[in-house]
């Protein structure tokens, strides 16, 4: 994970979410660093660029898909084309922005 261009934590997802500092469950992390709402697997999902909260919403794009999920914990826009992915929960102040580096 980088912030600002630098290495901010090395970050390993599988059954467990692995940073420098240790290892914790998907929903523990979840609870630290997001939102405890989300489902385990959003994370990953993000990073993957698969759809999240099980496709809900997913509306095909002509490079990828958006989804927009609005409920009483979170309101996302969630865009993945070819060369990017934005997570954007405004209820929640999170924000993620990932592209590929040529």
């Amino acid at each position: 994970m980088y912030v600002a261009g630098s290495l901010a934590q090395s970050i390993s997802i599988n059954h467990l979410v692995c940073l420098n500092t240790g290892c914790t469950s998907k929903s523990n992390f979840n609870k630290l660093f997001l939102n405890a709402s989300y489902p385990d697997d959003l994370l990953q999902n993000i990073i993957l660029s698969y759809p999240i909260y099980k496709g809900e919403n997913r509306v095909e794009k002509s490079e990828g898909f958006e989804q927009k999920i609005q409920n009483e914990n979170v309101n996302i826009i969630y865009k993945v084309t070819r060369n990017s992915i934005s997570f954007k929960d405004k209820k929640n102040h999170i924000l993620f922005k990932m592209r590929s580096v040529e």
